[in-house]
């Protein structure tokens, strides 16, 4: 049984993903993104697993005010996530 509490540790790419690319704001943090774009079916550390990954990041404190991050989004969810973050998505 403990096989099935085993999770990937990185969030696989699949076709009905795609990124999202936003500018940080002052005081957010990896988790607060992640917290945004993760899905139902996803444990929020594997996404924030996949932000550090995608944006040669070493950890959650790395990120600095106006650092522009690609983040991994269900395409289920996109529209939600681009409403969400509006204020903050660069083309």
């Amino acid at each position: 049984a403990w096989l099935s509490l085993c999770a990937p540790n990185r969030l696989e790419l699949s076709a009905s993903q795609e990124y999202v690319s936003v500018r940080v704001e002052p005081g957010q943090t990896v988790w607060q993104l992640a917290s945004v774009v993760v899905d139902e079916d996803t444990d929020v550390r594997q996404v924030i697993q996949s932000i550090l990954d995608e944006n040669n990041l070493t950890g959650d404190r790395a990120i600095q005010p106006g650092q522009v991050l690609r983040l991994p989004v269900a395409a289920s969810k996109a529209g939600h996530v681009r409403q969400v973050l509006a204020a903050q998505l660069v083309p």
